[in-house]
């Protein structure tokens, strides 16, 4: 069974198919775009973030997958927003439906039998990412074992950031080390987080600030909170997090033609 988010990636792959197919504006596309740019920076870290959870024994194989999906769909963003021209349509088309056969409904089904039943069934029925709910039933700022429920407000923009940092929190690799060297100095143990700037120099516009709900280690709760805060004021701090966790957000046209070059024109 096709998952949520599954069925919102077809939707978007056939929202795409339509707009190119009857000559839908550059806007259009370029918004179905950022939509693919999205799932993958969602979606793919909250996979993983699962699978590292119950020992899914082809993790590699499977985070080489996503790196290769994610570097040539940012690619395409890319390219798109200079010289939408160098992409060939009916190539992108191509690769978004070899894309669909072999990685959702071969490789993402490889995992499930790993997931327990009921997590299976959650991955299932969580709903789309843009209600940015977890996939858990414990209710924010509930502890369960050593996970805890966060809510956190930051920039609309960053919203995809932090739950990047939440991913590999959770994941506890090199760059979960990474982000918690930028973090943790600026927290107190007893005290928790010192502010690095007055609230009056803050820019919290409502309707430019996204509360997120998150899942993570109880032990990374305060660094994902210092992430939020980071996020929250555009300091330094929040530069280098974003330099880790969104690599190919910085991608040049240069790296963008090199890895899109199976779409190419």
């Amino acid at each position: 069974m096709i998952d949520a988010d599954h069925k919102d990636l077809v939707d978007t792959v056939n929202s795409l198919h339509d707009a190119i197919k009857n000559g839908g504006s550059r806007t259009r596309i370029g918004q179905i775009i950022s939509d693919l740019v999205q799932y993958v920076d969602v979606h793919f870290s909250r996979e993983e973030a699962m699978m590292d959870k119950y020992s899914y024994p082809d993790i590699a194989q499977h985070k080489r997958i996503h790196r290769h999906l994610t570097r040539t769909v940012h690619a395409i963003r890319v390219i798109f927003n200079k010289e939408p021209k160098n992409i060939d349509p009916n190539k992108l088309l191509q690769f978004l439906k070899e894309w669909l056969i072999h990685h959702i409904l071969d490789e993402d089904t490889r995992y499930a039998p790993y997931m327990p039943g009921d997590e299976a069934a959650e991955e299932s029925s969580s709903g789309d990412e843009g209600n940015d709910r977890p996939a858990t039933k414990t209710a924010p700022g509930q502890t369960i074992a050593d996970e805890k429920v966060m809510t956190l407000t930051v920039p609309t923009e960053k919203a995809v950031v932090l739950r990047r940092c939440a991913g590999h929190l959770t994941d506890g690799g090199k760059e979960s080390k990474a982000i918690e060297k930028i973090v943790a100095p600026v927290f107190d143990k007893d005290m928790g987080y010192v502010p690095s700037m007055r609230q009056d120099e803050q820019n919290q516009d409502d309707d430019a600030a996204k509360s997120v709900t998150l899942t993570v280690p109880a032990a990374k709760a305060a660094i994902l909170r210092g992430c939020a805060k980071f996020l929250m004021e555009g300091s330094a701090q929040s530069i280098a997090i974003e330099h880790i966790v969104m690599p190919d957000s910085k991608m040049t046209f240069d790296d963008a033609m090199r890895f899109a070059r199976p779409i190419l024109s």
